[in-house]
């Protein structure tokens, strides 16, 4: 009987001995699983905190060039303001995106009352030159090369002839998005 006692003593310390070396070799496993996971986890907090860089540069250049776009933008303006030709500025359904004040004084406007207008509107003194203005429109939208016209006409009761370039404005596409 002790010798069965000593022999399930044995078979039991054997068996408590395999679990205790699996459990060893499980931490073991763990511990070195551990590890690598804290390796991505850095190298992806790494990768993550280099585009955080990378998008505040980004964010900051593009404020830098939405402000210098304000400021080349508001040049631009300045100087359509200045000048004492008419500037308008067309869609390509004729609606009117842009008229200066020179435009503006010559039709009799209040300022700003050209925008969003239509070709008919802005020549409603003249209706007999909206074809001729609505062709040459159309021929720039169509042939995207600037077009040069000449029109007489009796404007706020006085002969006016007009020497007109129409010239497309391109998108950043390189279509005309306006004349």
């Amino acid at each position: 009987q002790n010798l069965q006692l000593f022999r399930l003593v044995q078979g039991l310390n054997g068996e408590l001995m395999g679990r205790l070396f699996a459990l060893e070799r499980t931490g073991r496993d763990l511990q070195s699983e551990r590890r690598r996971l804290e390796g991505q986890a850095r190298e992806a907090q790494e990768d993550l905190q280099d585009a955080n860089r990378s998008l505040l540069r980004e964010m900051a250049e593009r404020r830098r060039v939405e402000e210098e776009l304000r400021r080349q933008e508001d040049q631009i303006r300045a100087l359509f303001e200045a000048s004492s030709d008419s500037i308008v500025v067309l869609g390509r359904d004729g609606t009117c995106l842009y008229a200066n004040g020179a435009f503006l004084e010559r039709r009799g406007r209040p300022e700003g009352r050209a925008r969003g207008s239509s070709l008919e509107d802005l020549l409603a003194e003249t209706p007999e030159q909206v074809p001729f203005w609505r062709e040459g429109l159309d021929q720039v939208f169509a042939e995207g090369q600037t077009a040069r016209r000449e029109s007489r006409m009796m404007l706020r009761g006085r002969p006016v002839c007009l020497e007109s370039t129409l010239s497309p404005i391109r998108s950043s596409g390189g279509e005309v998005c306006a004349v």
